[in-house]
């Protein structure tokens, strides 16, 4: 579990200051479609779409979408499961592998990544991808750096330039000290506002704009326009850039037609 209850009670003094929509389920590729059947044999629904071991349509959903939504029939949890953390991922997640590795759990206590480089580096590309149109996601990465180890701002920036993400993890450092002064640490605000490029700024006012107003930026493309941009935007990797282009608007498509509307 990478996101919701186990994250909130990694960053949060009191767990339930943190509300969660859904539960986020990051599953092995390999176990993708199987967890899914588990989860349907055992009281969860997919009311737009069924999923089925056998069906066509689902196996070539499965192949190309990057999560699919099913709820409880009883309590209504939303509950999503996560086949990869982004999509496409170019490397990227290999980066964050270790630390976002499906865990067991043990101890009664559900497993969640740890505090650490990686676990900022994600949430930072999440609010990208998504224009950082919710402020409580800005508001997550306060509790994390304040518990981050000082070793771990070079990590976070090493994972950046690595992953030619420079531009938007800067952006969305920059984000967070527009919204939270004293929040990040200070290596991290040295390298964000040193020699801060057009792409860096040009992504921030993007994301101000998102946070201000989001619905307006789905305007005249549309969700799925706003889906491709942002994630167009993720990496300055040109390979990158064109699987966003040739792959990203199939998935989206497919999400659509297989959304939770419960």
């Amino acid at each position: 579990v990478f996101k919701g209850l186990p994250q909130a009670r990694a960053l949060y003094t009191d767990a339930a200051v943190r509300a969660s929509r859904d539960i986020d389920i990051l599953v092995d590729g390999a176990n993708f479609l199987e967890a899914a059947n588990l989860m349907l044999a055992n009281g969860f629904v997919r009311p737009s779409l069924p999923i089925s071991s056998t069906s066509l349509v689902s196996k070539a959903a499965i192949a190309l979408v990057r999560d699919i939504g099913l709820v409880d029939s009883t309590t209504r949890i939303f509950v999503e499961l996560h086949r990869q953390l982004l999509s496409p991922d170019r490397g990227i997640e290999s980066l964050v592998a270790d630390a976002f590795r499906p865990r067991l759990a043990s101890g009664g206590e559900i497993p969640a990544p740890p505090v650490s480089a990686e676990l900022a580096f994600y949430l930072l590309l999440h609010g990208a991808t998504s224009l950082w149109f919710r402020l409580l996601w800005i508001a997550d990465l306060v509790p994390l750096f304040a518990n981050l180890a000082p070793a771990e701002s070079q990590r976070l920036i090493a994972l950046a330039e690595e992953s030619k993400t420079h531009a938007t993890i800067r952006a969305g450092l920059l984000l967070l000290q527009a919204a939270f002064p004293n929040s990040c640490p200070a290596e991290l605000v040295e390298w964000s506002t040193r020699s801060i490029g057009h792409a860096s700024v040009a992504r921030l006012r993007l994301y101000a704009r998102s946070l201000n107003d989001g619905r307006q930026l789905g305007k005249p493309l549309g969700q799925r326009g706003v889906a491709l941009r942002s994630t167009w935007l993720l990496s300055e990797d040109p390979i990158y850039r064109l699987l966003t282009l040739t792959k990203l608007p199939t998935t989206h498509v497919l999400k659509a037609l297989s959304r939770y509307t419960g």
